[in-house]
């Protein structure tokens, strides 16, 4: 480690000491050599092995490669799509549940149609049924749908209407029974009561007249 210290003990030894020095130098040589010739055979085992497992590594790590794949196929395919059915089995159900309440919405708009029919046929008994179905279904089959909310309240409003219609004729038809018991009684009777009719006529036909521009 040190040329000084070398240069002191070696080149500057006595000829006996060197001699002695390059005796010890070749007997380490031929030891080394004795070594290495021993050995070479394990040392070549040893390299052999350990190129044998290398390849070995390098195949493993090819299946392991080729396994991931594998299992990512799997996955992708047969795994993932298992995990799916009760995902689109809930969809499925939800769709058929949209279905059913577009019919009611459906047959809810043609049954207001029909209503606003037998508005202008002034069949208010027919009109008064389809008003309470309408209602029925909106009640309990469609209670969280919003935009049928300004339906109810026009249903609401016909039902008004058609009350009170019918209520005007029930009076008119009652009062043309009773004239017409009356006007056997006498024909100053009649008179009397044929006055009295055609004032609540008047305010039959006033209520009828506002009804219908109240109505919807």
């Amino acid at each position: 480690a040190e040329p000084s210290v070398f240069e002191q003990v070696v080149l500057h030894a006595p000829e006996e000491r060197q001699q002695q020095l390059t005796h010890y130098l070749d007997l380490v040589e031929v030891s080394l050599l004795e070594q290495i010739s021993s050995r070479q055979q394990s040392f070549f085992e040893a390299l052999s092995n350990l190129q044998a497992l290398r390849g070995d590594v390098a195949e493993g790590c090819a299946k392991v490669k080729a396994l991931r794949e594998h299992v990512a196929h799997l996955q992708k395919h047969m795994v993932s799509g298992t995990m799916k059915v009760p995902r689109l089995s809930r969809r499925k159900e939800n769709l058929a549940t949209l279905q059913r309440q577009l019919d009611l919405v459906k047959h809810l708009e043609e049954g207001y149609q029909a209503i606003q029919a037998l508005f202008e046929a002034a069949d208010f008994v027919s009109a008064l049924s389809l008003i309470k179905q309408a209602q029925r279904t909106i009640r309990l089959q469609l209670p969280k749908v919003k935009c049928l909310h300004s339906v109810s309240k026009q249903l609401a409003e016909y039902e008004v209407s058609a009350a009170r219609f019918l209520g005007t004729q029930f009076v008119n038809l009652a009062i043309s029974t009773d004239h017409a018991d009356n006007q056997a009684d006498g024909p100053s009777a009649g008179l009397e009561l044929a006055d009295g009719l055609e004032g609540l006529e008047g305010e039959g036909a006033e209520a009828a007249g506002g009804s219908v521009k109240g109505g919807p």
